[in-house]
């Protein structure tokens, strides 16, 4: 009552400014209740408008991101088949040129042997100390030369081995760096 002014209370009366504000408040009430409800089924509409503007982003996201995954499988699937046909070409070469040089090493070594074995006979029946001599310092020289081609020998080896450890070595690479997430 205190804020309904002096005049207005004076000429409507005590009573009728009491129901003039039950009036107001109530209007007030039901204002407010009406403008709830429409902004509540405003944001209610918006906010689905918005979740289904977002699903269609999303289903569109996962759609390129799927693509992208497939291609990029391709990608990699191809590339392993190409370091995999790569990788036996360079073994087939390796093997091959193992074998060559192991057969001219094996050629060598029997040559040799045959040469010492010749040259070890024909001294020992001359029976001369002088050849016997000699028959010591060819035994050595066969030896060094066996020697030689043993280390020649296990040196190719070696070498194919590490060619097939790099070979190895690149294609994890290629294989890691292909699966590696981006």
């Amino acid at each position: 009552m205190s804020r309904v002014p002096a005049a207005l209370r004076e000429r409507l009366g005590e009573a009728a400014t009491v129901g003039l504000l039950d009036l107001l408040t109530g209007m007030k009430r039901d204002w407010t209740a009406d403008v709830m409800g429409t902004t509540g089924d405003r944001f209610e509409r918006r906010l689905s408008e918005e979740i289904s503007k977002l699903r269609a982003e999303m289903a569109n996201g996962f759609a390129g991101l799927r693509e992208e995954m497939a291609r990029g499988d391709a990608a990699l699937r191809a590339t392993m088949a190409e370091g995999e046909a790569a990788l036996r070409a360079a073994m087939a070469e390796g093997d091959a040129a193992l074998r060559a040089v192991m057969t001219e090493g094996d050629a060598a070594l029997r040559a040799a042997m045959t040469d010492g074995d010749a040259a070890l006979r024909a001294a020992m029946t001359d029976g001369d100390a002088a050849l016997r001599h000699a028959i010591l310092e060819g035994n050595g020289a066969l030896r060094r030369e066996i020697l030689d081609q043993r280390f020649e020998l296990l040196k190719w080896a070696f070498l194919f081995w590490i060619g097939q450890f790099f070979a190895v070595a690149g294609l994890m690479t290629v294989l890691i760096r292909a699966l590696r997430p981006s």
